[in-house]
């Protein structure tokens, strides 16, 4: 983990951003970019060649996910970008005091990104390597896990973001798979029964990583994604990013899976 809120090292760098470093024989893929500020100095410090990387693979059109696009292009000679189309278009939030902010999309524009490299549209699952896929857009069909309201496509909060782009990405090992989630917009529960329905192997367990987007979530709106949670037969789930300290907290207390934080500089071998 190159990017995340928090450092797990000793000069490491933390930021609101999420970054996965992935090495699957001699591909090397990045998924996701963090907001900018820590993924040249934090490579750097764990040693993580960015230059050799192979593929980009993005979970949505955020800054916190797009933002170090710019400096790793100049870096490296990324073979494919991996994304959903709709990655480019304006996103804005309205903040608990009310006001709107822009939080779209802050790597190239598509017309410079195609020039520079292929740009793959990924609309539905999608493999980059043999082991790795991105999953598509996730389908909304749990009632609790509807898109947030205060997330909005236009400054006049006109029309709210449906999410399309969301996606997470699946590594396929012997023993398991492991998913990693961006912001996880779509709802884990959508997530993970989308994946076991139409991409995952239905006993092979999981391991998932990254960001829920569970952090300001009510104790009922937990209550109900840990229901359901033992079904999908996961082994371990490290959270990241949005998930929440109270997150990891309730799932600890109320679930029998091993479920711990992830923090830049989180390494894990398959």
């Amino acid at each position: 983990m190159l990017c995340e809120n928090t450092a797990g090292r000793t000069g490491l760098l933390g930021e609101q951003g999420l970054s996965f470093y992935i090495e699957d024989g001699d591909n090397k893929i990045l998924f996701d970019t963090g907001a900018g500020y820590t993924l040249l100095h934090n490579s750097q410090k764990l040693n993580i060649p960015l230059s050799s990387l192979n593929y980009l693979a993005l979970s949505h059109g955020h800054y916190d996910h797009t933002g170090g696009m710019k400096k790793l292009l100049k870096l490296a000679h990324i073979q494919k970008v991996f994304a959903h189309p709709n990655i480019f278009q304006k996103r804005y939030v309205m903040d608990s005091n009310g006001e709107i902010r822009e939080i779209g999309y802050r790597g190239p524009s598509k017309k410079i990104l195609s020039k520079i490299t292929q740009f793959v549209p990924v609309i539905s699952h999608t493999n980059i390597t043999k082991n790795i896929s991105i999953s598509g857009p996730i389908p909304r069909i749990i009632p609790y896990e509807k898109p947030e309201t205060h997330f909005f496509m236009d400054i006049k909060k006109k029309t709210e973001d449906p999410f399309e782009d969301d996606q997470c990405l699946i590594i396929e090992t012997k023993d398991n798979y492991i998913i990693l989630l961006g912001c996880c917009h779509s709802g884990v529960i959508n997530t993970l029964s989308y994946l076991r329905k139409q991409i995952l192997s239905k006993t092979k367990p999981i391991i998932l990583m990254g960001g829920l987007h569970l952090s300001h979530s009510s104790i009922e709106r937990l209550y109900k994604t840990v229901e359901p949670l033992p079904q999908f037969n996961i082994q371990k789930l490290y959270l990241s990013h949005c998930s929440g300290f109270n997150t990891l907290l309730f799932f600890n207390n109320n679930l029998n899976i091993s479920c711990l934080p992830a923090h830049a500089g989180f390494q894990l071998q398959a």
